[in-house]
């Protein structure tokens, strides 16, 4: 294969089974295009057109037909008929070669130029890496045409930060596991001062996924430490018709900066949002007044693991702020127990190697570790495709309990410094008397349980959550490890999830 000119896409269609026929680049006569985004009216805008035409099942093959009918001059005015997340298109035209058309709408497109003069573009600043050392994030609702002997002015757009080279996995076997060993070392990291606005009455946190349950913690922490009323929502579920204590503080939590969900969230709170986010140069940090990186470094792994870990401890940090308006300082013994817990993945391996046939896990956990409980379940459906529930360990009763066999083993967070470590006992004896299957995380002697993982205690009960986590995700990608899974990249999710 030979050419100047090229689009691709590595993500699978919204619409139409995963398969060679549906996969991106969608062609109508010489017109080719690449699509991330949603297109809602697809059917209605397939009825303009023969149906013999269409040869994939996905609503992107449409844009290339409005295209070729009304031509590549026409594509701004040709799109508007589009409803839904146009997100973001490449198209290319065999009769006018070596040139590309790129256009985006609510998703990122990255530009840059190589030093051969080549121009790259992607909807993810670190492919870029490796190719260009500067890059530049194009406008939304803006068509710009790269064509080859031409120059496109990259400098009136903002700079995105380039990765200064591909992320290694070293000597580890996977990116997860790589980024799981990193965590203890980011603790000592002098983070940036927060940038903040004057605190309201209330906080109210928004995410999705991982970043939703950092947002749980988050609020244990500034209601427990800064005495401040928090709420978490995922954001989306954020609506402008949701009624808003007044004078109330906003904080954005996403660890690509892209997640469209949260980016629509923010739109409706806008412009007074603080952001916490991993990717500078995001899409967020465009909208965000306040903008603050948990600076946890490159994260490959699907699976979110030290940006999780990363954005919990800047929260714990944020609210010892607000209780002292000082900033971080360093924490040399959580450090030193988070690695602990690093040098015992032996024995979790050969826990996971003794449980990954299962197919159902409850997750239980008590209040600081309830939203561990909800991210380990994460991770174990992400990572090791199976059915995980996650609960307050109190209300395994109210219902779930009925759930309790022989064939469906309950994870428990125990610790000797949970205020709650009575009740937690009595909910693993409730399990162990109805027959079912237990597995400890704990420092406790002497506790009746089919599996212990031995994790060190924090003098701090209100840190143990994050030496706690590890174990967790080691568990999880041992468990997927053993079951032969994609660890990386799993089955049906993407990264940054920008539709």
């Amino acid at each position: 294969m030979c050419g100047t000119t090229g689009i691709g896409h590595t993500r699978w269609a919204t619409t139409g089974e995963v398969n060679k026929v549906n996969a991106h680049p969608h062609q109508a006569g010489t017109i080719a295009i690449v699509h991330n985004g949603v297109v809602s009216n697809h059917k209605e805008l397939k009825e303009h057109f023969n149906s013999n035409l269409f040869v994939s099942d996905t609503d992107s093959e449409v844009i290339a037909r409005i295209i070729k009918r009304d031509g590549v001059s026409s594509i701004l005015s040709s799109i508007q008929s589009i409803k839904g997340e146009l997100g973001a298109i490449l198209v290319t035209d065999d009769c006018l070669p070596n040139t590309i058309w790129a256009y985006s709408d609510g998703s990122p497109l990255i530009a840059g130029i190589g030093e051969d003069g080549d121009y790259y573009i992607a909807s993810d600043v670190r492919a870029l890496s490796g190719y260009v050392t500067k890059a530049y994030r194009l406008n939304s609702k803006e068509l710009v045409i790269f064509a080859a002997g031409e120059r496109v002015n990259l400098n009136k757009y903002k700079i995105a930060e380039v990765p200064d080279k591909p992320v290694s996995k070293n000597n580890f076997d996977h990116y997860m596991l790589k980024e799981i060993c990193e965590q203890p070392l980011q603790i000592d990291d002098e983070p940036e001062e927060f940038n903040l606005p004057a605190i309201g009455d209330n906080i109210k946190i928004i995410g999705c996924g991982s970043s939703y349950y950092a947002g749980l913690l988050g609020k244990r922490f500034l209601e427990d430490i800064s005495q401040i009323p928090t709420s978490v929502e995922y954001a989306s579920e954020v609506s402008l018709n949701t009624p808003m204590p007044h004078n109330t503080t906003h904080i954005a939590i996403s660890q690509s900066g892209e997640t469209k969900d949260t980016i629509s969230a923010i739109k409706k709170l806008f412009p007074k949002v603080v952001s916490l986010h991993n990717s500078n140069g995001s899409t967020i940090t465009s909208l965000c007044e306040y903008n603050n990186y948990i600076n946890a470094g490159p994260e490959v792994g699907v699976a979110a693991t030290k940006t999780f870990f990363k954005t919990c401890l800047r929260l714990y940090h944020l609210a010892e702020y607000y209780k002292t308006s000082k900033h971080y300082t360093p924490q040399l013994e959580l450090e030193n127990i988070a690695q602990q817990v690093i040098d015992n993945a032996n024995h979790i391996h050969t826990v996971a190697q003794q449980i990954y046939h299962y197919n159902n896990f409850l997750v239980l956990g008590s209040g600081y570790h309830y939203p561990i409980a909800l991210e380990i379940a994460l991770k174990l459906k992400e990572t090791a495709y199976v059915h995980a529930e996650a609960m307050p360990a109190a209300e395994m009763k109210h219902g779930p309990i009925a759930l309790i066999d022989k064939n469906t083993p309950s994870i428990f967070f125990c610790m000797s410094n949970d205020p709650n470590i009575n009740q937690i006992l009595q909910n693993i004896e409730e399990v162990k008397s109805r027959k079912g299957e237990v597995l400890v995380f704990t420092d406790c002697q002497n506790i009746d349980a089919d599996w212990i993982i031995e994790l060190p205690k924090h003098m701090n009960f209100r840190l143990q959550p994050l030496i706690s986590v590890i174990g967790g995700q080691l568990l999880s990608y041992y468990i997927a490890l053993t079951r032969g899974c994609e660890i990386d990249k799993p089955r049906n999710l993407a990264k940054s999830v920008t539709v």
